[in-house]
C-alpha cells in the first residue's frame, strides 16, 4: 500500500523529504533532498514497501537502472538509482523544473486548450532532440536501444515538464512501465488511455515495434496540443484502440491557423506505415526549418509564463523555503 501520509519536511534515512506529489500504484512521491552525503539539487524520490511488490524485485530493476543510468542529454530528467532502503525499494530521479504539460493544460479554459503553433514547434523539437539521442543508444548487449513510448510509456503530459525559459524535460523516462505494469506491482495493470499517454497502432496489434512507433506517439501529441483535444478518444480505451487501429479520418489532422509545413510534418509522423514515418533526426530538422530553436524556445516559454503566473510565486517560495535543508 502507499507510504502513509507524513508530516513534512522531515528526515528519512539520507534523504529529506520535502513535499508530497501523490501516489502512482503502491508508489508514494516526493520531492526530496540528499542529505548523506550532502548533493546539490532537488530530486523525486518513490518509494514502495517491498512486501507489496509480488515479483523479485531487484534484479530486473537493476537491469533497468543499468539501462536508463546510461542517458545523459540535457532534456531527460536522469533516473539516478533504485535501491533497497529498510523494509522499502526507492526511486530517485533528478526533478525536471517547471510543470507538467498535463498540469499546464489543465489550468487552461476547457475551451481553450489549444497551444500556440509556435510553442508548440518547441516543444516538438525538444522532444526530437530527446529520441534521436534515445533512438541512437543500445542496450549493455549492443541491442539497438530503439523506442520510448510503447515500451516505456515515456510520452505522456504528465511526463514532459516544460518551464518559463522555455526548456523541455521528459521525466520518469524507463519507469512509466515499472511504476503501472502488473509485472511490478500487485493491482496496477489498467492501460487507462484517457490519462493521456500514446500507443502505435502496430504496438496495439502486437506488432514488432520500433523507433517509428514514438514518431508516431509524438506526431499524436503535437496534435493534441495543437488542438486542445484528443486526436483518438473513444467513450472507453476499448473504443479509443479502435479509432487508433482505423487511423483519422480524412481531413482530421487540418487545423486553422497551422503552417502547412507542420500539418504535413505531423501527418507524416502519424502514417499508418512505419517505415513513411521520419525519423527523429529528420522531424527535428523540419521543425527547426519551420522555426530558429531560439525563437521557439521563446515561444514556448512565453506561453508557460502565461499559463502558470500564478504557480509561480508560490514555486519561488517553496525553493527559497527547501534550500535550506
Amino acid at each position: 500500500m502507499p507510504t502513509p501520509e507524513l508530516e513534512l519536511p522531515r528526515r528519512w534515512h539520507s534523504y529529506m523529504l520535502l513535499k508530497a506529489l501523490g501516489h502512482e500504484g503502491i508508489w508514494s512521491s516526493f520531492v526530496a533532498k540528499q542529505v548523506e552525503p550532502p548533493q546539490a539539487g532537488l530530486l523525486v524520490l518513490r518509494r514502495a514497501e517491498a512486501a507489496d511488490l509480488d515479483v523479485p524485485f531487484g534484479q530486473e530493476a537493476l537491469f533497468s537502472v543499468q539501462l536508463f543510468r546510461e542517458l545523459r542529454h540535457p532534456g531527460i530528467a536522469r533516473l539516478l538509482t533504485v535501491e533497497s532502503v529498510g523494509e522499502a525499494w526507492i526511486l530517485v530521479s533528478e526533478r525536471a523544473p517547471g510543470w507538467s504539460l498535463q498540469e499546464i493544460l489543465s489550468r487552461l479554459p476547457v475551451d481553450g486548450r489549444a497551444v500556440p503553433w509556435a510553442a508548440v514547434v518547441g516543444v516538438g523539437r525538444a522532444l526530437c532532440s530527446v529520441l534521436a539521442y534515445a533512438h541512437a543508444k543500445a542496450d549493455p548487449e549492443g541491442r539497438p536501444w530503439g523506442f520510448v513510448a510503447s515500451r516505456e510509456r515515456g510520452l505522456e503530459t504528465r511526463r514532459v515538464f516544460v518551464d518559463a525559459a522555455g526548456e523541455v524535460k521528459l521525466a520518469d523516462l524507463g519507469l512509466g512501465a515499472l511504476l503501472e505494469s502488473s509485472r511490478w506491482s500487485k493491482g496496477v495493470a489498467a492501460l487507462h488511455l484517457s490519462r493521456a499517454f500514446y500507443l502505435a497502432p502496430e504496438a496495439v496489434r502486437g506488432e514488432v515495434t520500433t523507433s517509428a512507433a514514438d514518431m508516431f506517439c509524438l506526431g499524436w501529441m503535437l496534435w493534441d496540443l495543437l488542438s486542445g483535444r484528443r486526436l483518438f478518444a473513444g467513450a472507453s480505451d476499448f473504443d479509443t484502440l479502435k479509432q487508433l487501429i482505423a487511423g483519422a479520418p480524412p481531413g482530421a489532422l487540418q487545423l486553422p491557423g497551422v503552417p502547412a509545413a507542420l500539418e504535413r510534418l505531423i501527418a507524416g509522423c502519424l502514417a499508418r506505415v512505419p517505415a513513411a514515418r521520419p525519423s527523429a533526426t529528420e522531424a527535428g530538422r523540419e521543425l527547426e526549418a519551420l522555426m530558429a530553436p531560439q525563437e521557439a524556445r521563446q515561444a514556448l516559454g512565453r506561453f508557460v509564463a502565461g499559463a502558470t503566473k500564478d504557480l509561480q510565486e508560490g514555486l519561488r517560495a517553496e525553493l527559497v523555503t527547501w534550500s535550506r535543508y
